[in-house]
């Protein structure tokens, strides 16, 4: 009897003890307890993208075939004719597990209708009778781009346009406009405008966009590349057909590569996944980053999510600095998320030690965090996090869910670099940055939030 007694109250002990501290794992549960595990999700879920080329594809080919294209042929092999042999095995003849078919157009103001063309009347783009209206197979016309770009009568097809973007008025805003109807008001549909711009060798005319009395000529001869003139090739359909090219383009160009830019606009595609936390580039003497968080009342882990596990070690100080670098998945020729414009948007919540089955909301905690010296360069995300211990009023484990997002988009240099803005320069496109710059708000306006998510930053901070 006294033997059963003794164990009896040994067991009773041992249970008292074990439901004294829970268990807090980094499982997707969330947060609530499931039995005296406390489960810490961190991951978000993963935008589902788009990642099957149109099968079959349709290609609609415009050059346009005005008098302003002209002073590109004029120079042998130069820079314009390299690219459109180029463009043009890409598009017809590169392999592909998809099958593709070419239809080749002259654009202009034909009544605002294109011209088909036999591809015989295609590789005469190469020369002068394309363009000088001497041929009365090519008859002279000016620029009549925002006809071209009308709504895709079927979500097969890929537009691509040869332009100067030297329009009749010189309303580039016209085209962005346009392309925001008809190509970004919907959903559901991938669509997206990729932009290969290349400068080229040229002699002849430039006109102007917004007075057609107004020309000047322009030669490259003996200039550098970066005085040559800029020419634009317009991808208008699915992105994952647009960036499939644009990955064959920019392998294949070769020398051309000095003198070429890609992007792509695009309200779906950002980024292939938001960043997590890593071990930090430097940490703060007065934090360490153990495995395993325990306080008496609550034990937390990692367990496969990436959580940042971080215990104050002197709660006296005003700041605690960690420095972070983390890989930023950005999807190629995208644009970047501008660094100087970020949001972001803190969750915390604390361990309950009276219910001791969940971590319950604490936002006045939410003050403790600070982020700053945000950088985005060469596909990482550089910052900074701020830990002010003051701002965490009671001995526990708190838990940081941390959303960053883009406010805005980057605007590459060469926008301003090759937009011309007053007077005459061969080499510099007429409100080109105008123009680049309302498709970048055009996409940014049409994102939603979780494309603009760019990381997921997750900390439990122990605070004794």
């Amino acid at each position: 009897m006294f033997l059963f007694s003794r164990n009896f109250s040994y067991l009773a002990i041992v249970a008292m003890l074990s439901g004294c501290v829970s268990v807090a794992k980094g499982e997707p549960e969330g947060t609530a307890a499931n039995g005296d595990h406390a489960n810490l999700h961190c991951e978000l879920e993963q935008n589902k993208q788009q990642t099957e080329l149109t099968n079959p594809l349709a290609v609609d080919f415009h050059i346009d075939g005005s008098g302003s294209m002209l002073g590109y042929i004029n120079r042998e092999n130069s820079s314009y004719i390299q690219a459109l042999k180029l463009l043009d095995s890409t598009l017809s003849l590169s392999s592909r597990p998809s099958q593709a078919t070419v239809k080749y157009y002259r654009s202009g103001d034909y009544q605002h209708q294109a011209k088909g063309l036999t591809r015989s009347e295609f590789l005469k783009a190469h020369k002068s009778e394309f363009y000088d209206g001497k041929n009365p197979a090519f008859p002279a016309v000016s620029s009549d781009l925002s006809s071209l770009i009308t709504k895709p009568k079927n979500s097969d097809r890929l537009t691509v346009i040869v332009t100067d973007l030297e329009q009749n008025d010189g309303d580039v805003n016209l085209i962005a406009n346009k392309i925001k109807e008809n190509y970004f008001n919907s959903k559901d549909e991938n669509y997206a405008v990729g932009i290969w711009a290349v400068k080229s060798e040229f002699n002849g005319t430039v006109y102007s966009a917004s007075d057609a009395d107004k020309k000047f000529n322009y030669n490259t001869e003996e200039k550098t590349s970066k005085q040559y003139r800029p020419f634009y090739i317009l991808f208008l359909g699915h992105y994952q057909d647009i960036a499939n090219y644009f990955d064959k383009l920019a392998k294949e160009q070769g020398n051309l590569s000095d003198r070429t830019k890609f992007v792509i606009f695009s309200p779906h595609n950002l980024l292939a996944d938001v960043s997590y936390l890593s071990s930090p580039v430097n940490l703060s003497s007065d934090l360490a980053a153990p495995n395993l968080l325990h306080n008496g009342d609550v034990s937390v882990e990692k367990n496969n999510q990436p959580i940042e596990l971080l215990e104050i070690k002197n709660k006296n100080v005003d700041a605690l600095e960690v420095e972070y670098q983390l890989p930023l998945k950005q999807i190629n020729h995208t644009l970047s998320a501008d660094p100087n414009d970020l949001k972001v948007a803190i969750d915390v919540t604390a361990f309950d030690k009276f219910n001791k089955q969940q971590f319950k909301q604490a936002p006045a905690a939410a003050k403790a965090l600070d982020f700053k010296n945000w950088q985005i360069n060469d596909n990482q995300l550089n910052f900074i996090t701020t830990i002010n211990p003051k701002n965490l009023t009671e001995s526990n484990v708190y838990y940081f869910k941390v959303d960053v997002t883009a406010k805005d988009l980057q605007k590459p240099d060469w926008w301003s670099e090759w937009n011309l803005s007053s007077g005459n320069d061969g080499a510099k496109t007429s409100n080109l940055y105008g123009f680049m710059n309302s498709l970048k708000n055009i996409t940014l306006n049409s994102m939603n939030e979780s494309t603009l998510t760019i990381g997921r930053l997750c900390y439990a901070i122990q605070n004794d």
